[in-house]
């Protein structure tokens, strides 16, 4: 009797999870409070529900093994939710920063908790996990491709055509990115089963390289190359040291590069033509100066948009630019840690997707399973096009973008606890 209310419990957690999965995309943004509170409906309803029946899986016995909660991204995720509860109680403004590391929470809990909760259930090697997803992402591209072609996909027309699903091209381009690598493990698993590509996933792929052009957005772009590229460096025999070190030099460079620009007064003798790009520029000076006046634990996680003005110099504004808190983020994932929740929080950001792209890449070389080391690699490339998109745009706080990073989070954390010998 026992055993069938958990079965029982269990199929309407699966089933809701999926459920949710699949409204990610679909849902819409509906303003409280006077507009101080946005609300994604019914994502974010169904994820309190999904929490609850988590709960009650968890009392029934039905928790994640203790492997997999001892994981090291596991383990990596719980310090990041523990540094952002202690920054919000630090917080320049307490109120906002505690909802955010509410809805964080919920998010972690259903899509990563959860997630290892339906793949240890559902397997790895099933596409109901991916189907579902799907399910909500090809409607809002059918959407968007209707809504952008009038203008013959024109690129002054792209920032917001996906509106109400996508309010950004950005969001867009990172969502269609993260499935089509995805895929991309789906189809090469595919072939190494059967010795061909045919099937849905490859001519999904395809279908979708026209749509991400049509998006207009080099973040996405930028993404989508490293994601292939550690597909392809794998496929090489490069080896995962050697990968993460490329890596870890990206990363130097990157900043190294804004380090650069920032001490030698080039601000001041140049300036991007892009405004978009100069507005990036902006903000990342911001972020790096309002770092600089609290190291330790930052301004607040979420308060980065109503605190940043006054951290602006006259010579790097841009049309973009406000000092009325009301133009989004800080555009970078490590920025906005440095500015929310101070160097710890930077390094926790790096550290996570250092741990998730490790495990990934480890679980590909020690797979004894041939074709399953592309499903691994599938999922690894997914995380890296998180990892790159992060240094150009925020997402952990947004709700088209988070269950993806803690879905892909949860794949990476199964495979890599499989024993060998299963895997």
């Amino acid at each position: 009797m026992e055993s069938r209310v958990r079965s029982g419990w269990s199929r309407w957690f699966w089933t809701l999870w999926l459920v949710t999965l699949a409204s990610v995309p679909l849902s819409l943004r509906w303003p409280f409070s006077g507009g101080r509170t946005i609300v994604a409906v019914p994502l974010e309803p169904l994820l309190v529900v999904c929490v609850v029946l988590l709960a009650v899986l968890w009392v029934l016995g039905e928790a994640p093994a203790r492997r997999l909660l001892r994981h090291p991204v596991s383990l990596m995720i719980a310090a990041g939710l523990v540094w952002t509860v202690v920054t919000a109680m630090t917080s320049v403004d307490p109120v906002v920063s505690l909802k955010y590391a509410l809805m964080r929470t919920a998010y972690v809990m259903t899509f990563f908790v959860g997630g290892l909760v339906v793949f240890s259930r559902l397997g790895m090697g099933t596409a109901v996990t991916v189907s579902a997803g799907l399910a909500g992402v090809l409607p809002t591209v059918g959407w968007t491709v209707w809504h952008h072609a009038p203008s013959w996909f024109a690129h002054t027309t792209s920032f917001e055509v996906g509106r109400p699903f996508f309010p950004n091209h950005l969001e867009y381009g990172a969502t269609l990115v993260f499935w089509m690598l995805v895929m991309a493990g789906l189809a090469l698993q595919r072939h190494d089963r059967k010795g061909g590509y045919g099937g849905g996933w490859a001519l999904l792929i395809i279908g979708l390289v026209p749509v991400v052009w049509a998006a207009h957005s080099l973040a996405a772009w930028l993404s989508l190359m490293a994601g292939l590229g550690v597909i392809a460096l794998h496929a090489l025999g490069l080896r995962v040291q050697q990968l993460m070190i490329i890596g870890a030099l990206v990363l130097v460079v990157v900043f190294g590069s804004f380090g650069i620009y920032r001490s030698s007064g080039l601000g001041q003798s140049w300036k991007p033509s892009d405004p978009s790009t100069g507005e990036r520029l902006n903000r990342w000076l911001c972020a790096f100066e309002m770092g600089r006046e609290r190291p330790l634990v930052g301004f607040g996680p979420g308060t980065y948009e109503t605190s940043y003005g006054v951290f602006q110099s006259w010579e790097n504004l841009t049309s973009h630019s406000s000092f009325q808190g009301d133009r989004g983020d800080a555009h970078s994932e490590y920025f906005s840690a440095l500015a929310e929740q101070g160097v710890p929080g930077l390094m926790l950001v790096v550290a996570l997707f250092g741990v998730a792209l490790w495990s990934g890449l480890h679980g590909a070389v020690e797979t004894k399973n041939g074709d399953r080391r592309w499903l691994i690699l599938g999922w690894t490339a997914a995380v890296t096009s998180l990892a790159v998109g992060s240094l150009f745009n925020a997402y952990f706080e947004v709700d088209r973008i988070a269950p993806l990073l803690w879905l892909s989070c949860a794949a990476l954390a199964i495979f890599s606890a499989t024993s060998p010998e299963n895997r």
